[in-house]
């Protein structure tokens, strides 16, 4: 999908087979609309990403797994992927303790990352 707006992302849902993943490449607007039961009903899954393609992305992570002392120079905060919603409302509100903040699924929760950086579980 070339950028995301609610025509396209109900166009897509419509088209898509169940379990599908959609993804959204780009931004039309900050808000979008979605056929909710459309994608429970047929569990799909709906992803976003601003202008990488997969391999970009793909060669991004391998990059960042082999330079971990450069990461963590970007990275201000780790925190918990089931704490993302939390996370999200903090920087949408302007509260949250750092800008850069690395969603992860077995990080110590709200560990700050700098002099008191946390050893990661490999998974």
């Amino acid at each position: 999908m070339s950028s995301a707006s609610t025509p396209r992302i109900a166009t897509a849902l419509e088209k898509s087979a169940p379990l599908a993943r959609v993804v959204l490449v780009g931004m039309d607007s900050p808000q979008l609309s979605v056929q909710a039961y459309r994608m429970s009903s047929g569990e799909r899954t709906l992803i976003g990403t601003i202008c990488s393609t997969r391999p970009h992305f793909e060669a991004t992570m391998a990059w960042a797994s082999e330079h971990g002392d450069i990461v963590e120079l970007i990275v201000d905060r780790r925190a918990a992927l089931d704490e993302g919603p939390a996370v999200f409302a903090e920087l949408i509100a302007g509260t949250a303790s750092a800008n850069k903040i690395l969603l992860m699924p077995t990080p110590e929760r709200g560990t700050e990352v700098g002099a008191e950086a946390v050893a990661w579980e490999s998974a």
